[in-house]
């Protein structure tokens, strides 16, 4: 990022002010106004909010999200619906109006109101539904106000756009604006809305050189976006400062003895590199030993010769497994033959048995049928024996 003059915002002047916190440290920014937060009402939307929504555009639903898939006509809410699945940019105009009825919800900072949403449209966009308790969703009274007025302003408005990419505009956002909204969305549940603006905000924190502005803005968000400041300290900053692309060393050197978030970050990240090139300059020099030792011959034969007779030890003890092994196959084999010789035998008995059983059944059957009826009295092993041989019913009074 340049300023209007065309120079990097860390060349400009040094000058010193007040610290937007009254204290004596002076402010984050030296070449800027007090920082404070940007606050806004709900009956104050900025007139020119609409910069911050992508225009329509020609191409096609398709072309503008790709492999996505497109929900039909809905109108039963909340639980066809549920904020985890469903993004409302991707359905249909006649949908989204749908979410403008019904009881409207306040969003408060503490115990001031900021904005309201209808109570089924903050359903739809939020995968926090419990922040919502008898018609207030209360924040901490420390977040940044801004943030939750536009990220709500642009959700209430976003429901009767016709354009085809709904996304909110980012191309022409501050840093602050994007920290402050991506902040808002997350505290509300609201993630999936402002993804790609927390993408393109990490993508220039880690590639572009910042204004003194966007350093102060990722600081005053250091808690709730911990991983910008890492990337703008470790990743741009502190590797900037190595490679000497700080255009003014000086003046940013006293801009980091008023940022004591930013300068320890920095400090951190050059521990971190410091102790990185050291571990690789040890490897390094441990290697090239190992390369020396390795090339001295009698090293190289003691280790040949380790090596053999440790092989003849491992051929020693395979031969004598292998005649163990060998011998507990043919007990295992003559125990085998003997269980079948045994079995064999046991069969033969069975079966000698049963052919007995059989023939006195059959000729106890024959003399009991010649008998009266009232006589007639099966065993019930005659009366199996004369269903399996005859496949009848019994004879009467069997």
């Amino acid at each position: 990022m340049t300023s209007q003059n065309g120079l990097s915002p860390l060349a400009q002047p040094f000058e010193s002010s007040q610290s937007a916190s009254g204290s004596d440290d002076g402010p984050l920014n030296p070449h800027a106004q007090p920082f404070t937060a940007k606050i806004l009402t709900p009956d104050s939307t900025p007139a020119h909010f609409d910069m911050y929504v992508s225009k329509e555009t020609n191409l096609p639903f398709a072309t503008a999200y790709p492999n996505v898939y497109v929900p039909g006509i809905c109108t039963i809410f909340p639980p066809a619906m549920p904020s985890d699945r469903v993004d409302l940019r991707l359905c249909h105009l006649k949908d989204r109006k749908a979410f403008e009825k019904g009881e409207r919800v306040l969003i408060c900072k503490g115990n001031i109101a900021l904005v309201d949403l209808p109570g089924a449209l903050f359903l739809a966009t939020s995968t926090k539904p419990e922040l919502l308790i008898h018609g207030l969703i209360k924040l901490p009274h420390d977040i940044d106000a801004r943030g939750v007025v536009l990220l709500i302003a642009y959700i209430n408005k976003m429901v009767s756009w016709r354009h085809n990419d709904l996304r909110m505009r980012h191309h022409e956002m501050e840093i602050y604006d994007m920290l402050s909204i991506t902040a808002a969305a997350a505290l509300l549940g609201m993630e999936q809305y402002t993804a790609h603006i927390y993408r393109k905000c990490e993508a220039v924190l880690h590639n572009d050189l910042p204004s003194y502005d966007d350093i102060d803005a990722v600081t005053y968000f250091a808690r709730e976006h911990p991983r910008m400041l890492y990337i703008l300290a470790s990743n741009n900053l502190a590797k900037k400062m190595r490679e000497n692309q700080i255009p003014d060393v000086e003046d940013f050197t006293a801009y980091l003895s008023y940022n004591h978030i930013l300068n320890e970050q920095i400090q951190m990240a050059h521990t971190r590199h410091a102790d990185y090139v050291s571990r690789s300059q040890k490897r390094e020099q441990e290697e090239q030993d190992r390369i020396q030792r390795a090339n001295k011959t009698r090293e190289y034969h003691e280790r040949a010769k380790a090596s053999a007779i440790a092989r003849a030890q491992q051929r020693e003890q395979w031969e004598q497994g292998r005649e163990e092994r060998e011998q507990e196959q043919a007990k295992r084999a003559k125990e085998r033959e003997q269980h079948k010789k045994d079995k064999a035998e046991e069969d033969k008995k069975y079966w000698a048995k049963k052919k007995e059983e059989a023939t006195v059944d059959e000729k106890s059957v024959l003399e009991k049928v010649k008998l009266a009826v009232d006589k007639r009295k099966f065993t019930l092993r005659e009366r199996a024996h004369w269903r399996k041989t005859r496949d009848t019913k019994l004879p009467k009074g069997c």
